[in-house]
């Protein structure tokens, strides 16, 4: 327990997109995010010690966030401080799938339906970690994981460091 956790992402920026930026900070704002943008580095920062000390909604958890947008590429890395926390696999795929939402949102790609069989599933995954001790509900079942993946940037998935 109380690791960090660095989640980078990076995919081409779409061609039709008129103001990545713009687009870019709505979206973290919508997940919550206090953003301030600088050039073109837009920076976050969300949850607090509380979250991280009761929560089960990774949401509330401390993470910060960096976007650096380039002429044809945008590369995003979120910094969650797992203090007080067992971050499960399924938790960890809280944060991954914001930034494959992120590619998916600014390309126009259809998630609702998958995000709420997530969000079922995560759920179901934490009352089992809960009443088992922390021994189940920690692991993705291969169907959805095929999933995760199959919504992907050139099913590329982010990249964790932990630290």
């Amino acid at each position: 327990m109380g690791k960090n956790y660095k989640i980078n992402y990076i995919f081409s920026i779409p061609k039709e997109m008129k103001d990545i930026k713009k687009a870019s900070i709505e979206y973290w704002q919508f997940l919550k995010f206090k953003c301030d943008a600088t050039n073109n580095i837009i920076t976050g920062k969300r949850g607090n010690i509380c979250g991280n000390l009761i929560s089960f909604d990774m949401s509330k958890l401390i993470c910060s966030l960096r976007v650096v947008l380039t002429e044809d590429k945008v590369d995003t890395e979120l910094f969650v401080t797992g203090k007080y926390q067992d971050i499960t696999d399924v938790n960890l795929w809280h944060f991954k799938l914001e930034l494959i939402l992120f590619y998916r949102t600014l390309y126009g790609l259809n998630t609702t339906d998958f995000i709420e069989e997530y969000k079922q599933y995560r759920n179901k995954a934490a009352i089992k970690w809960f009443l088992t001790n922390r021994k189940k509900g920690r692991s993705l079942e291969k169907y959805l994981l095929e999933k995760l993946e199959s919504m992907a940037y050139n099913n590329t998935l982010p990249k964790v460091e932990i630290f």
